[in-house]
């Protein structure tokens, strides 16, 4: 697994670092210029990654040839943000205006030895694509940009040119970005920032099954920065602290009918910006330098809770809510199992711990003496966990 740091914990990284599950080991000294990377993959047996553009070889993207990086020769001039390898082929897209002998226009494709444009130029400063993926035969970009002739904004279709996708995607689209895109369950799901009130889909995320769109609850109440399907579940990440209504800080998963929260803890900066998974475990990255106070944790953290199951009991009421005096938690049916209770505050910390035996499907909480606020009800069995939140008045 590889991340991108240029200091570990106190220890020298040079930009590219190599995770073993124990400790991080650094992959040469880095690319030229100013790798802020955001990918890197595999490619026909060869590490790629971006890298900042770098005037000296006039281009940002580079391959692991052991023990030194090398730029690819005639490799993209601008910033690459995304790559994907497609039918045996490397697509990258980002702020590209140029790539091999082709002028092209932030996307192109890449077979091991030559670059190939995929699309016209169209000038537009600023413009970038941050994600492309590959649906029923057909490729997807999605990203910030305006093809302003065409009427076209933020999300294409890739077919020789950029054609229209839908008119959720047109006109100049200051009011939405795609920053990720990922097949789940045969649909095409669409995250990154656009709401319902401005006529789109889906609140930050929706999905579409090749001939409509729909939403996936009520959303997410803030950006998608990125998804990845595991075990037959979407994670996201992001800056949100709803999915589906239900408190979470930043982490969520949707199994294909409801959204399960999986994060409480407090984050310096409310930012993570990629996820991975490496031997059944989830990692988080981002902008935060503190979680819940410790400063430890530092950009890249490890989830240590399992995201396998969840409580069988999603319908868990509160009430009543916002409250004065006292709290009821109560259970659709009878716990079969016993359960702790967390009472936390928004800096994550645990208030009070409580236990709701099997054969039990309530418990009145006293609240008096809490202070007014937000605060999360965190019911737990084992590693399976659902959190709910209410209000202290």
């Amino acid at each position: 697994m590889r991340f991108f740091s240029r200091r570990w914990r106190g220890e020298s990284i040079e930009w590219y670092c190599n995770w073993n599950g124990n400790k991080f080991d650094s992959i040469g000294s880095g690319p030229q210029g100013n790798p802020t990377s955001w990918w890197a993959l595999r490619y026909k047996n060869i590490l790629y990654s971006r890298g900042g553009f770098d005037t000296s070889f006039m281009q940002s993207f580079y391959y692991w040839d052991e023990p030194v990086w090398r730029a690819v020769p005639y490799g993209p001039n601008q910033e690459i943000i995304c790559g994907k390898a497609i039918n045996g082929e490397l697509y990258v897209g980002g702020y590209v205006t140029f790539a091999g002998s082709d002028s092209t226009f932030l996307l192109a494709k890449y077979d091991g030895n030559n670059f190939y444009s995929l699309t016209p130029f169209y000038s537009s400063l600023g413009d970038v694509i941050l994600d492309i993926e590959y649906y029923k035969g057909t490729l997807f970009a999605g990203g910030l940009f305006n093809i302003i002739s065409k009427s076209i904004s933020n999300l294409a279709i890739i077919n020789g040119d950029y054609q229209m996708f839908d008119n959720q995607f047109t006109g100049v689209g200051s009011s939405c970005n795609i920053t990720s895109l990922e097949v789940f369950n045969n649909e095409l799901y669409i995250a990154g920032y656009f709401l319902k009130t401005d006529g789109y889909s889906g609140d930050c995320i929706m999905k579409w099954n090749g001939s409509e769109f729909s939403e996936l609850g009520v959303g997410v109440n803030g950006r998608i920065e990125d998804m990845k399907v595991y075990n037959n579940e979407l994670f996201v990440v992001g800056s949100f602290t709803e999915a589906g209504g239900i408190a979470t800080n930043g982490i969520a998963k949707w199994d294909g009918f409801q959204w399960y929260p999986m994060n409480i803890d407090s984050f310096d900066v409310n930012f993570i910006h990629r996820l991975a998974f490496y031997h059944d475990s989830l990692y988080i990255g981002g902008a935060f330098k503190s979680i819940n106070g410790d400063s430890s944790y530092h950009c890249i953290a490890k989830y240590n809770q399992s995201f396998k199951h969840h409580i069988e009991y999603t319908n868990i009421n509160l009430f009543p809510n916002p409250t004065q005096s006292t709290l009821t938690i109560q259970l659709s049916e009878a716990s079969k199992e016993p359960l702790t209770i967390q009472i936390k505050n928004t800096l994550g910390q645990t208030i009070k711990t409580f236990q709701l035996q099997a054969g039990n499907k309530e418990l009145e909480i006293d609240v008096s003496s809490f202070s007014e606020g937000l605060y999360f009800v965190q019911c737990q069995s084992g590693e399976r966990i659902i959190i709910k939140k209410f209000i202290k008045q």
